[in-house]
């Protein structure tokens, strides 16, 4: 294809060469929130977006030290992988997770996807294969909630997401206690079968406080047949002096020192928020349980691996493994490179959190802050996002919605069950 004067390929036209009504169309075409913004950010690319979470604080680093060292693909790159990783690579990351998650997590419970949304899918369908779930039972999700989490569960699993409106404490009922889980588990018209737990919170960004996981993870699974699934996507994503400080599901006593309960919690991470990787599609299932192992490996001969149909591909094995094997200054470049990244993020909030008490704009901001991933990465950005928080400020009705994230009323928020950062 060649270049028009106005810099777009041939066979696609620029915003200013579409009409108001043709601009219209292509947006509402796109089923996903998150498809609608990748549209409009191409229409409109002079927009700071701060509605999809998605970290542009890590490429310059990733760039320097692993993607210009990649060198031409090799035969082995584009031929079949193991479609859940190899054995190598769920031990890098393994290795990696280890520090953060427990010290106990072995590579045989990681079993990699394409995305923590193929992961979660994977999951409801092995709790249905292995007989623990049925069509029509429902999910608990504390609300607000990641809107991605009905697609996981409903679309095809065929269960129903039940939204757990908070409403026990916190000056907007924001704050999730154990009495919200137990009155969701206890008013539905029969006992639901999963608790979703998105730790950090997404996309209110909070870290849970262990004694709270403490006391809902010992109730669910000694006084319920509930089982857990802990959403940890943007564990590594954290603020520099901000607390509580994250704890896994996997570093709970209430996991632990329960041996017969290990089993029905089960985790999910990937690449996309902590390590910017969002358009690989890179995810894992982290789980003991043996129906999780023979839905995620596959039955020989009679049935496949669940991460056959979303599988880990081999692009993704030659990315990510030999960024888990890049060694920077004699230490691991991955864990390097996650300690590095909470202080450029803490200074991206930082500068966020400036421009919108500049721009007299209300915000909600007192925790990691998972929902300022896409923040500003440059001084150059910096200053525009300012600019675009002053401007919103003084010409509300020009701001485009989305751009900026401000708070709605307390009565409206507990319900909300949207958020537009993808997993």
């Amino acid at each position: 294809m060649t270049a028009n004067p106005k810099g777009t390929t041939t066979g696609q036209q620029s915003r200013e060469e579409r009409t108001s009504e043709e601009i219209t169309a292509l947006l509402a075409g796109a089923a996903d929130p998150e498809h609608r913004l990748a549209v409009h950010q191409e229409l409109y690319p002079d927009v700071t977006n701060l509605a999809t979470a998605e970290n542009v604080l890590v490429y310059p680093s990733l760039r320097d030290n692993v993607f210009e060292r990649l060198g031409v693909l090799e035969q082995k790159d584009v031929k079949y992988a193991p479609s859940y990783g190899s054995s190598e690579l769920r031990q890098g990351i393994a290795d990696m997770l280890r520090p953060m998650f427990s010290a106990d997590l072995k590579s045989e419970d990681v079993f990699g996807t394409s995305g923590v949304s193929a992961a979660l899918e994977c999951l409801a369908f092995a709790l249905r294969e292995g007989g623990i779930l049925e069509i029509g039972d429902r999910v608990l999700l504390p609300a607000p909630y990641w809107q991605g989490f009905n697609w996981c569960f409903e679309q095809r699993p065929e269960l129903v997401a039940v939204p757990v409106h908070l409403r026990e404490e916190g000056p907007e009922n924001f704050e999730l206690t154990l009495a919200d889980v137990q009155r969701a588990y206890r008013t539905q018209p029969k006992p639901p079968k999963l608790l979703v737990l998105t730790n950090p919170n997404n996309p209110l960004g909070d870290n849970y406080g262990k004694d709270l996981l403490e006391s809902i993870y010992r109730w669910v699974l000694t006084e319920t047949g509930m089982h857990i699934v802990s959403d940890e996507m943007y564990a590594h994503s954290q603020l520099a002096g901000a607390g509580p400080e994250f704890v896994s599901a996997l570093a709970l006593d209430a996991y632990k020192n329960n041996p017969e309960a290990r089993d029905r919690v089960h985790v999910v991470w990937g690449f996309a928020k902590d390590f910017g990787l969002s358009g690989l599609k890179a995810g894992v299932v982290i789980s003991k349980s043996p129906v999780v192992h023979l839905a995620m490996q596959g039955i020989k001969d009679k049935q496949n691996s669940y991460a056959w149909f979303s599988p880990f591909d081999s692009l993704k094995h030659r990315v990510i493994g030999a960024m888990l094997k890049t060694v920077v200054d004699g230490k691991s470049y991955p864990l390097e490179l996650m300690r590095q990244y909470r202080g450029w993020l803490t200074t991206a909030f930082e500068d966020t959190r400036r421009a919108l008490t500049d721009g007299d704009i209300p915000y909600r901001g007192r925790a990691p802050a998972v929902r300022w991933n896409n923040a500003c990465g440059s001084a150059p950005a910096r200053a525009r996002q300012a600019r675009n928080a002053r401007s919103a400020a003084r010409h509300p009705a020009h701001a485009h919605q989305g751009t900026l994230l401000v708070i709605p009323s307390a009565a409206s928020s507990s319900r909300t069950t949207g958020s537009l950062s993808r997993e």
